[in-house]
């Protein structure tokens, strides 16, 4: 396998646990108490969603172009890069998938 494929994988197996993680915990009782219903809280998911995704790809490509650097990253600094990114992404959309799911507010607890 290619390295790109290989570490695309490796992205998607990380995205895919840490959506069901946050899934799992925004879906509790205990857990919908942190997701708000307000009209600023889609501008904070969606701008939190793309800002997630714009450090995934650049560290994606940071990755595998590392003439971008003067001096050698160690590869630990772009996975912490990459996992700080999916992070902030995937909880930021579990919360807007799950204020679409439960648009009734009385059906909430």
């Amino acid at each position: 396998m290619p390295p790109l494929l290989l570490t695309i994988a490796r992205a998607a197996v990380i995205i895919c646990f840490e959506l069901l993680a946050f899934f799992v915990f925004y879906n509790h009782p205990d857990g919908r108490k942190a997701v708000y219903f307000s009209w600023y809280a889609w501008v904070i998911d969606l701008l939190a969603i793309a800002s997630g995704s714009a450090i995934i790809t650049a560290t994606l490509y940071a990755i595998h172009h590392p003439s971008l650097f003067t001096v050698d990253v160690p590869g630990w600094v772009f996975m912490i890069a990459f996992i700080i990114g999916s992070w902030q992404a995937a909880i930021h959309a579990v919360k807007v998938v799950i204020r679409l799911r439960w648009k009734n507010r009385a059906e909430w607890e």
